[in-house]
This record gives C-alpha cells, sequence and structure tokens, in this order.
C-alpha cells in the first residue's frame, strides 16, 4: 500500500477501500445466492432420490408378494395359482405374456405341468409328460397306472406339435384347511373334546366319582379309605361319505371354481351333520344317551312353543352339583331360540338378558346359549329338543378327517364324459358323562 502524506491522498485510499469492500460484499452476496440455489437443488435431488428409494421399495414389495404367493403353501396361494393358471389358459398364455418360451416358464413356476407332442389335447389320446416333470405329475394328480379306457386331466388345448409351449396339466389341489370352513358353520365343532383314534373301537375309562378327605381325629386313628368306581365309554368309527357325479361338458372352463363350489358344500353339510351326531342323532347325538337326565313338559305342553321359565329352571336343577354345572351351556335350534328369547317372568320382565361382555353371545340364565341346525326344529310330542350340560364331555374320536377327492379314471368318464368328487370321513361321536346333562322333552 502506497505511503500516505496528504490529506487527498487519505481520501483516495479510503474510496478505494471503500469500493473494494463493495465489490466483496457483492461477490459474497452473489456466493450466498449461489449456495442457497445449490442447497435447494441438492434438497430436492434429495427427495427425488427418496421417492425413487421408496418406489423401488413398493416395487420390491410387489415383487416380493408375487414371489410369495407363488411359491407359499397356503389355501389362498393355491386359489390364486390354480385362478391364475385356469386365467392364462382361457385367454392364450403365449399372447399374454408375450411368447411361448415366456408363458412357458410362468406356467411352470406356479406349479402347471408342461407336456409334448400330440395335436389337440383331448385328441391326443394319453398325455406325453415333458421330461423331468414325471413326480410332479404322479404326486399332483394322483395318478395310478392307466387302464385301456383313460380320459384326460383339466389342461389347455394347444393344437401344435412338437412342442410343449402352449400345452399344460392343472395339477389337482389339495386342501390342508378343509376343516377350517366346516368349522365356520358348525356349533361343535371348538366346543366338544377331540381325539385320534386307532381302531373302528376304543374304550375309554371314564368316572364321575370325585375323591373326599376325611379328618383323622388323633394320630392312632386309621384313615378312611376312598374309592373310585371306573366306567367305559365306547367309541364306534362310522363312515360317513357322500359323492356328485358331474359332466365335463357342464362347464369346462369352470371345473375348478365348480370343484371348489361342491368341495365348500361338502364341508358346510358336515358341519350340519356333526352338529347332528354331537346332539340330536338317534344313536350317537348326546340326547339319546342312556343315562342322561330328563326335564318332561307336563299335560298339554305337546310342542316347542309351550316351553316356559320353570322347565328351563327344572333342567339347571336336574344338575346337583357345581361340578356338573360347570361349563354347561343350553344347546337349541335357533327358532326355538326365537321362542325362548321372548320368554317373560311373573312380572312380565324378559328373562333374558344381553350378554354385555359379548352381545353376540346369546345368555340364559346366565348360562351361554349354542344355536345349532343340529337340534330339532319341528313340534311333536315326545320329543327332545332342548338339552343342557358341557359340552367338552362330548368326545369326537377321528380315524380318517376330511378327505375330499376326484374320480376321473372311470369307465363313466369314457363314456359319459363324467367324472366324480367324494367327500369321505371316519369318525365316532360319544356323551361319556350323561349324568351331567339334562334334556328337556314335550308332554306325550
Amino acid at each position: 500500500m502506497p505511503k500516505i502524506e496528504t490529506l487527498e491522498a487519505l481520501d483516495a485510499a479510503v474510496t478505494g477501500i471503500n469500493e473494494k469492500q463493495d465489490n466483496f460484499s457483492a461477490s459474497l452476496a452473489a456466493l450466498t445466492e449461489l449456495n442457497t440455489a445449490q442447497a435447494a437443488a441438492l434438497e430436492e435431488s434429495k427427495t427425488t432420490v427418496l421417492r425413487f428409494e421408496d418406489k423401488i421399495k413398493t416395487l420390491q414389495a410387489v415383487i416380493k408378494d408375487v414371489q410369495k404367493i407363488e411359491s407359499e403353501t397356503s389355501q389362498e396361494a393355491h386359489d390364486y395359482r390354480l385362478g391364475k393358471m385356469a386365467s392364462l389358459l382361457y385367454a392364450d398364455a403365449a399372447k399374454t405374456l408375450g411368447s411361448r418360451e415366456e408363458a412357458a416358464k410362468y406356467m411352470t413356476r406356479i406349479g402347471a405341468i408342461p407336456t409334448v407332442g400330440g395335436t389337440a389335447v383331448k385328441d391326443s389320446g394319453p398325455i406325453a409328460v415333458a421330461e423331468g416333470y414325471e413326480s410332479r405329475l404322479t404326486n399332483a394328480i394322483k395318478s395310478y397306472a392307466k387302464a385301456a379306457v383313460s380320459t384326460d386331466p383339466l389342461s389347455s388345448d394347444d393344437t401344435d406339435t412338437g412342442n410343449f409351449y402352449g400345452s399344460y396339466l392343472v395339477p389337482v389341489d389339495t386342501d390342508a384347511n378343509l376343516m377350517r370352513i366346516a368349522a365356520d358353520s358348525s356349533a361343535m365343532m371348538g366346543l366338544v373334546t377331540s381325539r385320534p383314534v386307532r381302531g373302528i373301537t376304543t374304550y375309554m375309562p371314564t368316572t364321575t366319582d370325585a375323591l373326599a378327605f376325611t379328618a383323622v381325629t388323633n394320630q392312632e386313628t386309621a384313615k378312611t379309605e376312598d374309592n373310585v368306581t371306573f366306567a367305559k365309554t365306547t367309541l364306534t368309527v362310522v363312515t360317513y361319505a357322500l359323492w356328485v357325479a358331474i359332466t365335463e361338458e357342464m362347464d369346462e372352463d369352470s371345473l375348478i371354481a365348480l370343484g371348489a363350489l361342491i368341495r365348500t358344500m361338502a364341508t358346510e353339510a358336515w358341519a350340519l351333520k356333526f352338529d347332528t351326531l354331537c346332539l340330536s342323532d338317534s344313536t350317537y347325538g348326546a340326547m339319546a344317551t342312556s343315562g342322561i337326565n330328563q326335564v318332561t313338559m307336563g299335560a298339554g305342553d305337546t310342542t316347542f312353543g309351550s316351553i316356559t321359565p320353570t322347565y328351563l329352571d327344572n333342567m339347571i336343577a336336574a344338575l346337583t352339583t357345581r361340578a356338573k354345572r360347570r361349563g354347561a351351556r343350553f344347546f337349541m335350534h335357533p327358532t326355538v331360540w326365537d321362542t325362548v328369547s321372548n320368554l317373560k317372568n311373573a312380572n312380565g320382565d324378559y328373562i333374558v338378558r344381553q350378554n354385555v361382555a359379548d352381545p353376540g353371545q346369546p345368555v340364559l340364565k346366565g348360562y351361554p346359549v349354542v344355536l345349532s341346525d343340529g337340534m330339532p326344529s319341528t313340534s311333536a310330542v315326545s320329543t327332545d329338543f332342548v338339552a343342557f350340560g358341557n359340552p367338552a364331555y362330548i368326545v369326537n374320536g377321528t380315524k380318517v378327517g376330511f378327505e375330499f377327492r376326484i374320480f376321473d379314471q372311470t369307465y363313466a368318464t369314457m363314456q359319459y364324459d363324467q367324472f366324480f368328487l367324494r367327500a369321505r370321513l371316519r369318525q365316532a361321536f360319544a356323551l361319556w358323562a350323561p349324568s351331567a346333562w339334562v334334556k328337556l322333552t314335550t308332554a306325550a
């Protein structure tokens, strides 16, 4: 910096410094503005990256869900895969997925079985399975050695020869959760005692005796012997079954849905049969068991509509100990409950009170009420129609659980294009403590 010797030189120096300061301030402001713009751009870039990451995560979740449903063993996944196969076969998988090669890869990935050779599958006789898929075919359709007369499982109808890119076998679906469907319709399945049985007949030791302690008056007094008498309850396995014949021409594009519908109807039918066998069946039902307590309605009360609060009180009184009443419930048909729920006492008050803890659970005299179609609904004389007791005393023995099978290798298939759906169970039912149950019977 030059030496300042005069006032004019000082003024000039100050002016120069001010100009430099102004230039510096302007540069600083420009730099700050640039930094702000860069920061905004950086923030926007971060936002874009985060959005892109979210899209990637969403895409990954979708891919994961698709891959999961294509490989997991749940009933929903089975239904999805079978529905996807049927949809692709109907819409032409090759056109939908872009090429025959892609169609083949996808169809085999979700469980279809590729075939080779022949013309239209239904015209080509026995189907040749692509190499490497023999075991899958055997496991999937559980095919036994074919006789001279045979039929084909559900398949696509590709007419090309020399490749399998358009021809597939749809494997038979086995539902591991069939009993869940039936249980949704049954009032008793979740209440009774279930146990596996090994033979046709099973004997169960039972007793209603209770041990009692006796006080010893002094050290020289002998202790009192107590005795327990055992009885024997017999579980007899019975086969229950039904079968339905369906013509392939009935609805060839909806055989999967049709089979699923009949399977669901069969499980619902078993739910009703299960309740009946537990409660009102003339051979195995609780109300038919020898030794059960009985309250008979008075003379003239020959219909279900003649039920009164007194009869219900008498049913409770028939179980003479707290142990017998523990866990007890009333059992009746929904139409009988319509009458009971409108019963009044001598003061005109309704005797039925809403269950505050569970408004959907009917309660009668402080005990839960189970409404079941397995209980009688048509009035008649000398008819048992209401029961009271602990459902855990009913034993359900299972030899064979719910078995649903498809038979499509039959003579009728060749002649009439029929295949058969069969549902079968082997079960046993017994009430082992009849003295802890009571039934209400109409007058003669």
